[in-house]
C-alpha cells in the first residue's frame, strides 16, 4: 500500500496543477455564446494537456528523485508509468467541466461507474495473476483510457487547433486563484 499511497499522491498533486482550475472556469463563467465557449474549451484543453504532458515528462527524467522522495526509493519506474495517466485526466477535464455546465449528470454518472468497473475487473484479474501494485496502476490507467474516450465519443465539442493567449490571460485571471 505504500508504494499506492505515493503513485497516488504524486499523480493527484500533479493533476491538480494540470487543470489550473480551467474546469471550474468553463462552469462557471458567463459566455455571450456556444463558440465563445468553444474557444475557452479549447484552451483550456491544450493548456491542460501541455502542462500535464510537461509534468509527465519532469516524473519521468527525475523519477527516481522523486521516488526517494515519497519513500520509494528504487521505484522511479511504477512513477512513470503510472504518470500516463495525467495527460489522460486532462483529456477528460474539459469534457467533465461541459457536461457540468449543461447538468448533463447522467452522462458522467455512467462514465463514472463504467470506469469503476474497469478498474476492479483489470485490478482484480491482474492482482489474481500475481501482478502485485502493477494490478492497481494498470487498473487506474485502462480506467482513465476509458474516460478519455467515452466522454469524447459522448460529448458534442470535440477539441480543434484553436488557441488564443487573451482567451488564456482571462480564464487564469479567474482560476489562478484555486
Amino acid at each position: 500500500f505504500g508504494v499506492v499511497a505515493s503513485v497516488t499522491m504524486v499523480t493527484s498533486y500533479a493533476e491538480v496543477f494540470s487543470d489550473a482550475g480551467f474546469q471550474k472556469y468553463l462552469v462557471q463563467h458567463e459566455y455571450a455564446s456556444d463558440e465563445d465557449l468553444h474557444r475557452s474549451a479549447c484552451v483550456s484543453f491544450w493548456t491542460n494537456l501541455s502542462i500535464s504532458i510537461a509534468l509527465w515528462l519532469l516524473i519521468a527524467i527525475f523519477n527516481e528523485q522523486v521516488a526517494s522522495a515519497v519513500g520509494n526509493s528504487g521505484l522511479g519506474i511504477v512513477l512513470v508509468v503510472a504518470g500516463g495517466s495525467i495527460p489522460l485526466t486532462a483529456l477528460t477535464s474539459v469534457q467533465t467541466g461541459l457536461f457540468q455546465r449543461a447538468l448533463n449528470y447522467r452522462t458522467l454518472f455512467k462514465s463514472r461507474v463504467l470506469s469503476s468497473l474497469i478498474t476492479m475487473v483489470v485490478s482484480v484479474v491482474l492482482a489474481a495473476a500475481g501482478a502485485d501494485f502493477w494490478a492497481i496502476v494498470a487498473g487506474t490507467l485502462a480506467s482513465n483510457l476509458f474516460l478519455c474516450v467515452y466522454l469524447t465519443l459522448k460529448s458534442s465539442w470535440k477539441p480543434h487547433p484553436f488557441y488564443s493567449f487573451k482567451e488564456l490571460r482571462e480564464m487564469f485571471s479567474f482560476s489562478g486563484w484555486t
